[in-house]
């Protein structure tokens, strides 16, 4: 038990010494590019949810109380986590680093998991003693970028959705790479990379999307490691595991569709071009943000500005110290392997060739000798900075680490492991006194509540990217939030408000229909009605201010209510999800079922009294026939 639980162990004790530099004091904040926006939007979806819209994608307190849709377009998952962690702790800021320490253990233990299968794959079953999945683990925790993203950027939903990239190199060595018929273990692991898929869009716009083109390029990856590591594998077996794989990658596409195609369809109600413009003198077009060699080569350099054009970026942009160290490794693993030049280190020499292809091209991406590509590819150019790649090649490096190790010490296992341990953890421990510290502490008190937002333009961050393109961006806010405008001819004779769901009785003193306007902001999806009759208002956006137009109030005394809905397109959309959900759900379900039978059965061969003529069977006789 004490052999199996100390990687457990000493992973746990660097996770929390990574937390340490904003792990107090617990009730305040540290100073990010981002300001308080995550505290923000962890309140928010917890209005939202308080109010019925379960998604979020509309907050009522957002843009000085007049609501905005941001979650409509930017990544929900991380900050419907936090506003659960909300729920639990009562306080925004111990939520958000409750979370961030979740994902952190989630994406160390997928590294873990990737490391192991890669290398226990090519080095064979007497590799597992080397530990290769713990050294991957450590690598990955002393990678800069994601000290940066948390500690200087303060872009959590990008941390999240780098900590699901394992998950998917994990998968895809499996189902990819095995050489045995099709099983349950298979379907399994079709189901996670399908989940896998979802959470990373889910936690990512970007990311994600480099989620779903990372598990298309694992399909070469892997057929590389196979192929030139002379494991043989039928055609069809190659065919039949490409097109599962495929499927799960369009499994995850499906259990989101109810997000990003809406968000693509509806990005023309916003200011989505700031995206690639600026603001207070700082560009946001990706071609001022290409990184130069003298960028990578900054392995000590720490600060807490910006993204600048050029290579003096006054931010860390780099693969930090963890990066040299892999490169005296994997140049020793090479020399190794010349001197060795044994048939038996075939498969080993794949992996490391591949793993090293795999790092140069995630670098490549970076750099300004790929812009043919970002000039062609107009999501790309939405990311903004092409740096935002890095934690691809960061788990490169995290996983090419064990190289040296599995090639070079099969026969000295003990010694070897602790001296490569002894190697990461003082690289580990010379990387938290570089990087291990934040700009300082915001002031914040947990007192601070969804009522004083009227007095904030909240929006993302510094953007107005999401903001619909109705209202003026610099629109004073002198009107009353979320109420009914009167007139000489219309009064409000009743009005109950729950921000996203209202019900009013207004009287129209004309004799023809009058419009009438609610003071949040249009967008698509605000529906009304009158009551009980059930006739459809029209509701457009007011001229100027944006604000709902409820067009149509017939004369005399009218009940209608008015409220944020779906669109026909996110109607249709959440029933493509909801049945991959579903879906989803039943195969786990009958697998689980499936799987209990078999320990149940198992566990009946394996008693005395249940065995005919004298008939023994071992525990792994019994594991081989089912």
């Amino acid at each position: 038990m004490g052999k199996r639980f100390w990687p457990s162990a000493l992973l746990a004790c660097l996770i929390l010494l990574w937390m340490r530099p904003i792990s107090w004091p617990p009730n305040a904040y540290w100073q990010v590019h981002t300001q308080l926006a995550e505290l923000h939007r962890a309140l928010g979806v917890a209005e939202a949810w308080r109010c019925g819209l379960w998604d979020a994608r509309w907050i009522p307190g957002f843009d000085w109380g007049y609501g905005y849709p941001i979650f409509s377009f930017y990544s929900p998952l991380f900050h419907w986590l936090s506003a659960a962690w909300l729920l639990l702790v009562g306080t925004p800021a111990a939520a958000v680093r409750l979370n961030l320490l979740a994902w952190l253990v989630l994406g160390a233990a997928g590294v873990y998991c990737a490391g192991e299968r890669l290398w226990c794959g090519a080095g064979g079953s007497g590799t597992t003693a080397l530990r290769p999945g713990l050294l991957c683990a450590i690598g990955w925790l002393m990678s800069p970028y994601l000290m940066c993203d948390v500690w200087v950027r303060g872009a959590l939903s990008e941390y999240a959705a780098a900590q699901i990239l394992p998950w998917i190199v994990w998968a895809a060595l499996g189902i990819l790479g095995r050489e045995e018929h099709w099983n349950r273990r298979d379907t399994a692991e079709i189901l996670l990379v399908a989940a896998a898929v979802a959470a990373g869009i889910l936690s990512h716009n970007f990311l994600g999307m480099c989620g779903v083109g990372l598990a298309l390029c694992m399909i070469p990856f892997v057929f590389v490691i196979r192929r030139f590591g002379r494991r043989r594998i039928g055609s069809k077996h190659i065919v039949l595991r490409t097109a599962f794989w495929i499927l799960g990658i369009g499994w995850g596409l499906a259990a989101t569709v109810f997000f990003w195609l809406p968000a693509l369809r509806e990005a023309r109600f916003t200011r989505l071009s700031a995206m690639t413009g600026g603001i207070h003198g700082l560009s946001y077009r990706y071609t001022d943000h290409f990184l130069y060699p003298a960028n990578f080569l900054r392995l000590t350099y720490w600060d807490f500005d910006n993204s600048l054009p050029g290579p003096n970026d006054t931010m860390p942009l780099h693969l930090g110290l963890v990066s040299a160290l892999a490169v005296v490794l994997v140049m020793a693993a090479g020399a190794i392997l010349l001197l060795r030049k044994e048939k038996r280190d075939a498969s080993k020499t794949a992996t490391l060739a591949a793993l090293v292809a795999a790092i140069a091209l995630g670098a490549w991406l970076t750099t300004a000798s790929s812009r043919i590509l970002w000039d062609r590819i107009a999501l790309l150019q939405f990311a903004q900075y092409p740096w935002r790649l890095l934690p691809l090649p960061s788990l490169g490096i995290a996983l090419v680490l064990p190289a040296a190790l599995v090639i070079a010490a099969p026969e000295r296992t003990r010694a070897g492991l602790l001296a490569m341990l002894g190697l990461l953890l003082i690289c580990f421990a010379a990387s938290q006194v570089l990087y291990g510290r934040i700009k300082g502490i915001v002031p914040y008190s947990d007192a601070f509540t969804t009522k004083d937002w009227e007095t904030l333009q909240i929006l993302t961050a510094d953007l107005d990217e999401y903001g619909p393109i109705w209202r003026d961006r610099f629109r004073p806010p002198k009107w009353p939030r979320g109420v009914l405008l009167e007139s000489d001819k219309v009064k409000v004779l009743q009005f109950e408000s729950r921000r996203v769901s209202i019900r009013a009785e207004v009287e129209n003193r004309s004799g023809r229909p009058e419009p009438l306007v609610l003071t949040t902001n249009y967008f698509p999806g605000w529906q009304a009605r009158t009551e009980p009759d059930k006739r459809p208002l029209t509701v457009a956006p007011g001229p100027a201010t944006g604000f709902i137009l409820i067009e149509g109030v017939p004369p005399g005394r009218t009940t209608f209510r008015i409220w944020f809905g779906n669109t026909p397109l996110r109607v249709r959309c959440k029933a493509v999800s909801a049945a991959a959900w579903v879906v989803w759900l039943l195969i786990w379900s009958g697998l689980a079922l499936r799987r209990k039978s078999d320990t149940s059965d198992q566990s009946n061969a394996s008693d005395p009294s249940d065995q005919s003529d004298g008939a023994t069977f071992s525990r792994r006789t019994i594991c081989r026939r089912f």
